[in-house]
């Protein structure tokens, strides 16, 4: 698995559990520590997400301050996560044994 599908993973499930903004999902991405995506990678990925109808995106304009895209995960996503789950559990079996083998070194 690739590092960057490993962000997209990221970024889709964050939007999985709150529906938000770009720039509070990257302080959240950040803060969590999840990966290390620049804000520009961030945008990439979430216009690819909804280039891809995994996630839905509608305009939040609040009396006060600017309006902000605020993005969802639709069906399509979740179901997407749920079909990645396995690759995951794949994945993370790979890396064990991969530092099992570098510690035996």
């Amino acid at each position: 698995m690739m590092h960057g599908e490993l962000n997209r993973l990221t970024i889709l499930a964050a939007l999985n559990e709150v529906p938000t903004h770009g720039y509070a999902l990257h302080e959240q991405i950040k803060d969590e520590g999840f990966c290390d995506i620049t804000s520009g990678g961030l945008y990439r990925v979430l216009r690819a997400l909804v280039d891809d109808g995994l996630i839905e995106s509608t305009w939040d304009t609040p009396e006060k301050g600017p309006a902000r895209r605020i993005y969802n995960v639709n069906t399509d996503g979740r179901d997407y996560l749920v079909s990645e789950r396995k690759s995951l559990h794949e994945y993370v079996l790979q890396l064990k044994h991969l530092l099992e083998q570098i510690s035996r070194s």
